[in-house]
This record gives structure tokens, C-alpha cells and sequence, in this order.
């Protein structure tokens, strides 16, 4: 029976220790907190935490947190142990005053993550004793919800008049601070151009503007053109043009229903490319042209191609006994026959010289 209830509570701790095991398994990726103000004057100790683990509150005990500060003349780097809570702590003392931005990294199962954040320290003076009990209001505002990649986001603050201020731009990826002031009318224009899509978050002191930074497609558009009838084994030209740096795909469908010509190509920075094909059947050929938003579908057609000759006298009557000359105009080189019918009929076997031109003579 003793047995039976060893066995019982040994079973009943490995399902609790497997259960620890897969709550912390099943989660996702690992986070990286700090926590931290925003301002802090030169008199005060900066104290910062850092917390790692997973979002179910799961600690990663004693990982090592590598802790980067740098300001213009200063450069920290640190490395702390997080404790049985996953948490850290770090103490700045007499911090010179300034801009500092921090950078903390945690490696989980040989991965590195990441967190971002950045303060200032101000010194305390009789005109502006702001950072501890009193709070400056600022508006901020842009001119829109949503930008594009490369777009310039203009920001819009209103507050006191002549006063010094830290404007924090978050984003998932990127946190910035910029010391700004307002003019002697309360107003500060600044500009900033983002080139990660993502949302992000503009804060001075508790206004918060929210905006989104978006990437921009290019609405992708060509067109062909091409002759609409040809004949045996002329070549027949396919010009392509519209969006620059546009890929494509060009097919040529014989009357077979077999794709005989393919080609995969971009056009130029000029939104042009040119390309030849020769056949070598008639029939109606159809032309695929495939690209990033949309298709062209188009057809020509092949035709045998037909000899044509001219033929000439001196004049249209003739005496008996006299000498008629033909002369006679088609493509060079080329054999041909001439039939004469009347009241007798006279067959003859010519070719054209280079020129294209036969002479023949006879006498009726």
C-alpha cells in the first residue's frame, strides 16, 4: 500500500513538472520589458528594471541581459543577471544632463531579443522646475492617420511658450527622442520621415499621437503592340512599354495549341522592352502577355506568302512579224513561268535577275 501511494505521488509530480514544462513550451517567443521615466533630473538616481520571460508571465531566471547606454559623451555597457522572477535592476547616479538612449538584449535558446528606449536628465533650475511634481500640457497633432514609406510626417505642437521638451517616437522596432522648443508663440513645427512600415506613437509628456507608416505598391501597367498579319517566315516584332522595371512573362501560342516561344523579362527604366519572333507555320498565333496586375491576351496571323509579278510591252498592238518585248517585274531571283495564249499559246520557263526584272521577246 505504501508502495501504491509513492508510485501515486511520483506520478502526480512529474505530470505537475511536464505541465510546468509545456506551459512554458507552448508559449510564444520571449519579451523584453524596461521600465523606466521619460525625464529625470541631474540630482536624482536613475533607477531602470528590466524584465524577461514570456507573455504568460513565465521568468527566465538568471539570463544574462546585455545593457547598452550611450549619450553624446557617455557610453555604458553592462551585463546583469535577471533573478528568480526574471527581473534586473540598474542604477545610474549623477547622471550628466542630456539625451541618453538605451539598449538592452536577451538571448533565449542562442536568439537574440531586443528592446529600445531612450530619456533625458535636465537640470533643475527656478524657471523650470517641471520634472517631478509638475506637469507641463502639450497638444501634438499630424495632419493624417496614415503615410507612406519615405513620406515626410509632419508634427504639429502646441504648449507653453519657450519651453524645452522631449518628443519620444515609438514604433516596434524603433524608439527615438528629440529635444525640441516652442517659440514665443506656444508652437513647434517638426518633421520626420519614416522608412519601416509599422504603427507608431508620438508622445510629449501624456499627449499621445497615434499614426500608421505604410508601403506604397506601385500600381503595375505595360501594353504590346504588334503587327496583325504577316506572312511565312517574317519575323514579327513584340514592343512592350508602360510601368519601368516591370516583370513579365511572354508566350506565343501556336494554331497547335502548343506554346512554341517563351520569354521571362523586364522592362527597362524607361518602361520599354522589345523582342522578335520568326514562324514557321501559318495559321493564327495567340500572344500571352502576363505581368503583376493584370494579362494581355492578343492574336495575329500567318500567311503564305504570294509571288506577285508586273508585266509590260512597249505597246498594246502589235504588226505582224514584229518583235514584242515583255518585260516583267517581281522579286529577285526568282524562277517563274510566262504563258502566252491566243491563237497559238507559248510557254516559258524565266527567272528574275537580281534586280527582280526578265525580258523576254518573241515574234507573232
Amino acid at each position: 500500500m505504501e508502495k501504491l501511494k509513492y508510485l501515486l505521488f511520483s506520478f502526480l509530480l512529474l505530470l505537475f513538472l511536464v505541465s510546468i514544462s509545456l506551459s512554458q513550451t507552448e508559449a510564444s517567443e520571449p519579451i523584453l520589458t524596461i521600465s523606466l521615466k521619460q525625464v529625470y533630473s541631474t540630482s536624482e538616481e536613475i533607477n531602470i528594471s528590466f524584465w524577461f520571460g514570456f507573455s504568460n508571465s513565465t521568468p527566465l531566471q538568471n539570463s544574462s541581459l546585455n545593457i547598452s547606454l550611450i549619450s553624446e559623451n557617455l557610453k555604458y555597457n553592462i551585463i546583469h543577471q535577471t533573478n528568480e522572477n526574471g527581473e534586473a535592476y540598474i542604477y545610474f547616479p549623477n547622471l550628466a544632463e542630456g539625451n541618453y538612449n538605451l539598449t538592452v538584449v536577451g538571448i533565449y535558446e542562442g536568439k537574440e531579443f531586443m528592446n529600445f528606449s531612450s530619456f533625458v536628465v535636465k537640470e533643475v533650475t527656478e524657471e523650470n522646475e517641471t520634472l517631478e511634481n509638475e506637469t507641463i500640457n502639450f497638444n501634438i497633432s499630424t495632419q493624417k492617420e496614415k503615410y507612406s514609406v519615405n513620406e515626410s510626417v509632419g508634427f504639429d505642437i502646441h504648449g507653453p511658450k519657450n519651453t524645452s521638451f522631449l518628443l519620444l517616437i515609438e514604433g516596434s522596432n524603433l524608439n527615438m527622442s528629440f529635444e525640441l522648443q516652442t517659440d514665443e508663440n506656444g508652437s513647434c513645427q517638426f518633421s520626420q520621415t519614416f522608412y519601416t512600415p509599422g504603427n507608431y506613437s508620438a508622445r510629449i509628456n501624456e499627449a499621445v499621437i497615434n499614426f500608421e507608416v505604410v508601403e506604397e505598391k506601385i500600381e503595375k501597367n505595360l501594353s504590346l503592340e504588334m503587327k496583325k498579319e504577316i506572312s511565312l517566315n517574317e519575323s514579327i516584332e513584340f514592343n512592350i512599354s508602360g510601368t519601368p522595371e516591370t516583370n513579365f512573362s511572354l508566350e506565343v501560342i501556336a494554331p497547335t495549341n502548343l506554346t512554341i516561344f517563351s520569354i521571362f523579362a523586364k522592362t527597362d527604366e524607361n518602361g520599354i522592352f522589345k523582342t522578335e519572333f520568326q514562324s514557321n507555320q501559318t495559321g493564327t498565333y495567340s500572344v500571352n502577355l502576363s505581368f503583376e496586375g493584370g494579362s494581355i491576351l492578343d492574336y495575329f496571323e500567318v500567311k503564305e506568302e504570294k509571288t506577285e509579278f508586273k508585266i509590260s510591252t512597249q505597246k498594246e498592238e502589235f504588226l505582224k512579224g514584229e518583235q514584242i518585248d515583255f518585260a516583267i517585274f517581281g522579286p529577285a531571283n526568282v524562277s517563274f513561268q510566262l504563258s502566252l495564249e491566243g491563237p497559238i499559246k507559248i510557254l516559258s520557263d524565266l527567272n528574275t535577275d537580281e534586280s527582280g526584272q526578265a525580258i523576254f521577246s518573241t515574234v507573232l
